[in-house]
């Protein structure tokens, strides 16, 4: 209640009204002018005045408060408004208390009436004295929403006395030569029924963040909020104002709806030339629990369309993740030449970093939030999702007993733009029937022959794919509007909850705002991608597609932006483990368990943690690859340590275990000692319950 315009400074030639009200917890007060409240007081009731009357309790407030202003209020006269009717004729009254002897003295050398206001009318002075789950609801929410108009109507009667323009306005209209629609009263000049407000007149923006920002307004478009203005209110250009004012509303810019087109024309990437040298990768999650299972991996050739899938547990790693990729992919068809994915932290582990850099394939990622740069990988997630549906509706935790026949089905359906199967288009031959035919007689061909059919082939695979990229960018197009950026311009970021393990869910997504920012454009990467400049603890990646982009219109005051939701804005450090240096056993909630000491880096900073040994496994498992552990043997490379190492290390384990069956001894020993003793009892007779 302290933000402009609610409060303003005080004008010493006007009167002072002094509004207070006392509850049985508190007391309120208001200083206004002209209806326009100066500063607002409250103070909470100790135990000695919450038990006094109502009558001692208002005088207390009016005494506060007078005392609160005593540098506005001192030498010059001004009203007092109170709900206590008694307290009217105060100064009229007879003292008869030594309350009242003690406030009315403190009252002497103040100039003052005091006037009745009923408690309905007093609404500012009782909330100020009320506890909140004292108010009333709807007394509550009006306070709420109550929202102080300034006097604009007495700035703009003192406007037409000063203004230029309706200074000469007024003198036309005094000499008759003024337009027949302007009109001079009531010290406003009017146009037809609305008030003629000056063009260079600095209220317009007063009054159309009335008509627009207040919750009275709602934030309406340009052309209601126009309308709403235009029904009071008129000054040239009055078009141009509102539209740049609404235009530039930070509220308005990231909470509405876009209803204009999508920006950023469609881009497919290019054609491989061979098969299973450019694929695309994704998980399908959250699927019921079968076999131990709840995920599956996706692998997409985009030459031929072919796909494999292979399950997954639902907990699991980047190193399970790699080992399942070589198992299901690398075996058959080798290493990629580039692999597209999303975002996920999976694959910005330094396993599948190392994985790919070694094997020679590099690694395509989406635009963050923008899923349809992996759209193949999406439609055939549909289409296994749809398979299985289909299958196992009513019996959800058999789908992975149906997923290697999701994998031959798919793979022999048609496919539009290839024109052919996935599995003719791998395999150079036919899908097998699924009912057999009687052998052909047919002279089977030549291996010559068969070589030319699959050159063939992978031309046509190109020339239908070409064909079919086409149609699909002539189509999308229509739906979509060319937007350009450059470096340096200001854009708001629209982050949708696109469901994958790298972001995590906002608390209330259904009312969060739909752009942040503004931010800005440091670099373009491509024709439909851009950089931005986001905050340093941002855990989000910084390039986004130009659909997720919208240009942030600037006020002519500055007005700060929409800062990250907390759920995107890293609140800790990341800390990196860079080695392991010492083991040890340990007890841990009763129990012998082994223990690394960690080299953690955080921004420069080197700290050093114990750790769980079976936690730096799962968490971090290239951190022990070709090392020596005391116990187990190495992740990858099986070494095992030396004989008396292994010897030492069951020692110090069995040491250990003997400490824990102590020390459960002397506390069960010590519990026995501090149970208390139980006392037998003879058994209970009637005659313990009668009496005569």
């Amino acid at each position: 209640m302290t933000a402009a315009p609610v409060l303003r400074l005080p004008d010493f030639s006007r009167t002072f009204y002094l509004e207070t009200d006392a509850c049985d917890f508190g007391i309120g007060a208001v200083l206004m002018q002209d209806g326009h409240p100066l500063a607002f007081f409250s103070k909470k009731l100790g135990p000695r005045r919450r038990s006094a009357s109502t009558y001692h309790k208002e005088l207390y407030a009016i005494v506060e408060a007078v005392q609160k202003w005593r540098q506005y209020l001192l030498g010059r006269e001004f009203v007092i408004r109170s709900d206590q009717k008694s307290l009217k004729e105060l100064l009229q009254q007879v003292i008869q208390t030594p309350e009242q002897h003690l406030y009315v003295r403190k009252l002497m050398g103040y100039k003052f009436t005091i006037e009745y206001k009923t408690g309905a009318a007093n609404r500012v002075a009782d909330a100020l004295s009320r506890r909140d789950e004292e108010l009333d609801t709807e007394a509550a929410l009006l306070t709420a929403l109550a929202h102080p108009i300034p006097d604009i109507m007495g700035l703009l009667k003192e406007e037409t006395k000063s203004a230029i323009d309706l200074v000469k306005i007024k003198s036309d209209i005094d000499n008759g030569t003024a337009a027949p629609s302007l009109s001079f009263r009531d010290s406003l000049i009017y146009s037809g029924r609305r008030i003629y407000v000056s063009a260079q007149s600095p209220l317009r923006e007063a009054l159309i963040y009335e008509h627009h920002s207040t919750p009275q307004a709602g934030h309406p478009g340009f052309d209601r909020t126009l309308r709403r203005i235009k029904a009071s209110f008129f000054w040239p250009q009055m078009n141009r104002d509102v539209r740049e004012f609404v235009a530039s509303c930070v509220e308005c810019q990231t909470t509405k709806y876009s209803t204009q087109r999508p920006a950023g024309l469609l881009q497919p990437l290019p054609i491989p030339t061979q098969v299973w040298e450019d694929v695309s990768m994704d998980f399908i999650v959250g699927l019921p629990l079968s076999k131990g299972y709840t995920t599956i991996m996706v692998v997409v050739d985009r030459l031929s369309k072919y796909a494999h899938f292979a399950p997954l547990p639902a907990r699991f790693d980047a190193m399970r993740v790699a080992r399942l990729f070589i198992d299901t992919v690398v075996k058959h068809h080798g290493f990629p030449k580039t692999l597209v994915s999303d975002r996920d932290p999976i694959f910005l582990s330094d396993i599948w970093e190392n994985m790919l850099t070694l094997s020679g394939t590099k690694l395509h990622f989406s635009t963050a939030y923008h899923p349809q740069s992996d759209g193949q990988t999406e439609v055939r997630n549909r289409g296994l999702e749809q398979y299985l549906r289909a299958f196992v509706a009513d019996r959800p935790s058999k789908w992975a007993n149906f997923l290697p026949w999701a994998e031959l089905a798919l793979n022999c359906f048609y496919h539009e733009g290839l024109g052919t199967s996935p599995f003719h288009a791998l395999y150079g031959r036919e899908p097998p029937a699924l009912i057999a035919a009687p052998p052909s007689a047919a002279t089977p061909p030549s291996v010559a022959d068969l070589i030319r059919q699959r050159g063939a082939l992978l031309v046509d695979l190109r020339h239908n794919l070409e064909q079919a990229q086409q149609r699909m960018r002539a189509i999308a197009n229509r739906h979509r509007r060319d937007v350009n950026f450059e470096v340096g311009d200001k854009v708001l970021l629209k982050l949708q909850q696109y469901r994958q393990h790298s972001v995590a869910k906002p608390l209330s997504a259904k009312l969060g705002r739909r752009y942040y920012g503004p931010f800005v454009i440091v670099e373009r990467i491509g024709p439909v991608a851009y950089r931005l400049q986001l905050p340093s603890a941002a855990r989000i990646h910084d390039v986004f597609h130009v659909s997720l982009l919208k240009k942030f219109v600037e006020g002519v005051v500055a007005v700060p932006g929409v800062a990250l939701p907390q759920e995107f804005v890293g609140s800790k450090p990341v800390l990196k483990p860079m080695e392991l240096l010492d083991r040890r056993m340990a007890l841990q909630g009763g129990k012998a368990i082994e223990q690394v000491l960690v080299s953690w880096s955080t921004d420069g900073t080197v700290v050093s943690t114990w750790e769980p040994y079976d936690y730096i496994t799962r968490r971090f498992p290239h951190l022990l690859e070709d090392k020596e552990c005391p116990i187990r043997g190495g992740i990858d490379t099986g070494i095992q340590p030396a004989i008396d190492e292994v010897t030492a290390n069951n020692e110090e384990l069995l040491e250990v275990e003997e400490l824990v069956e102590e020390s459960e001894e002397e506390e069960e020993e010590r519990d026995k000692k501090d149970r208390p003793k139980r006392r037998t009892r003879p058994p209970v007779k009637y005659g313990d319950y009668t009496s005569y």
